[in-house]
């Protein structure tokens, strides 16, 4: 089985692929302003499972999942109150990009809808 942190990796951090799928799901939780199901294969680790299947949020990061490589189910309860704030600054404005020729590849601060 691959990893994403390889033999280099592991020989920095031997738990470097954790540290990156948790930090990968939470990276793209924020990026795309929603709550991330990660699910991973999970079996024996001798046989190169890593497992760490996950749910994370906007803020929270890691909110529950496995907690190692072996098969398992889980349940986990997400509260997506959160989702409606995710993509505001702190002055309450949503970032939009925008296709307008005068701004055409900027980010622009547009405020909340009320």
């Amino acid at each position: 089985m691959g990893t994403d942190t390889g033999d280099l990796g592991a020989a920095h951090n031997p738990d470097g692929e954790r540290v990156f799928l948790e930090a990968l799901a939470t990276v793209r939780a924020f990026e795309n302003e929603c709550c991330l199901v990660m699910v991973n294969c999970g079996g024996p680790a001798k046989e190169g499972f890593i497992g760490r299947s996950q749910v994370a949020m906007p803020f929270f990061g890691r909110v529950g999942g496995t907690a190692g490589s072996e098969e398992e189910v889980k349940v986990v309860e997400v509260d997506l109150e959160v989702l409606k704030v995710c993509g505001m600054d702190s002055y309450g404005m949503f970032y939009q990009f925008t296709a307008d020729s005068k701004f055409s590849g900027r980010w622009l601060g547009l405020r909340c809808p009320a």
